[in-house]
């Protein structure tokens, strides 16, 4: 996945500015290494939502909260291991975290395509689309290989070419 993820970071946003490097830190090290890609590329790679810095990285009940939505509706946190799983929750108190499917570099890969489809050059939206006309948004593209996301909604799901990334994500409540 990392492998994966340097090669969209640069199709996407060019050429990195210098040799990406692996920080030192306590971090695991597809974190680390995400931290080296933003000083590589010299850029913030997560514009809609924010990836915390590693002063910014807390603890909640047991995961190191490291992604949040950006009005901190939804918190995303890893566990232990050098490449541990993901989970999220709603950040209200009282929400349980849940797991993603991804371990951290899966879902950093799937972090960066995300975060191309809502922060790009050019971005176009339609609500209330039936299935058949997702279908013919979608039917040319090829299905990224990541697990449904529940926020923004559930079965969020993105989808590729060479050129375009679409975001589609089932307009209901998230289930907590």
């Amino acid at each position: 996945a990392d492998a994966d993820l340097e090669e969209f970071l640069t199709h996407w946003y060019g050429p990195s500015k210098s040799e990406p490097l692996v920080p030192e830190g306590a971090e695991p090290l597809p974190l680390r290494c995400w931290y080296g890609y933003g000083e590589a590329w010299q850029q913030e790679l997560a514009k809609q939502n924010m990836a915390l810095p590693p002063d910014e990285l807390t603890v909640l009940e047991g995961k190191t909260v490291f992604y949040v939505e950006h009005h901190r509706a939804w918190l995303w946190g890893y566990g232990e291991g050098p490449n541990p799983e993901v989970f999220d929750r709603d950040s209200e108190a009282g929400a349980h975290w849940a797991r993603t499917g991804e371990r951290l570099d899966m879902f950093l890969w799937h972090m960066a395509v995300f975060e191309a489809a809502l922060s790009g050059p050019y971005n176009l939206g339609a609500n209330d689309l039936s299935l058949e006309e997702i279908e013919l948004c979608t039917g040319l593209l090829d299905l990224c290989p990541f697990e449904p996301w529940r926020f923004p909604g559930p079965m969020s799901r993105l989808w590729s070419n060479e050129d375009l990334v679409v975001l589609t994500v089932a307009n209901l409540a998230v289930d907590v």
